[in-house]
């Protein structure tokens, strides 16, 4: 599981999470609370693919950051948390997202 984690160390997005990826990850939680394991990005109908107000801060947000924003998120739904199905979530996204 480390080498998984540290293999995805490479993903940054620059200023802000975009809006597109809050979104998806919106959705993955939806699917993690409702049991559902067949993902489709291709679904969420918010998922404009856009970074519309992007401001000049130069944080970088890496896989462990939508980590942690996805089980922040999960923690208001669920008090127990899937540590692996939420990383096989997120490296399905993650491809998801190179592709």
């Amino acid at each position: 599981m480390e080498k998984l984690i540290s293999s995805f160390n490479t993903v940054n997005f620059q200023h802000h999470v975009p809006k597109h990826v809050l979104n998806d990850l919106e959705y993955i939680c939806h699917c993690y609370i409702n049991g559902i394991t067949e993902l489709n990005f291709g679904d969420v109908s918010s998922n404009t693919m856009t970074q519309d107000g992007v401001d000049s801060n130069d944080t970088l947000f890496t896989y462990k950051d939508l980590y942690h924003i996805l089980e922040n998120k999960l923690s208001k739904h669920v008090s127990l948390i899937d540590d692996t199905l939420l990383h096989s979530y997120l490296e399905y996204y993650i491809e998801f997202l190179r592709a």
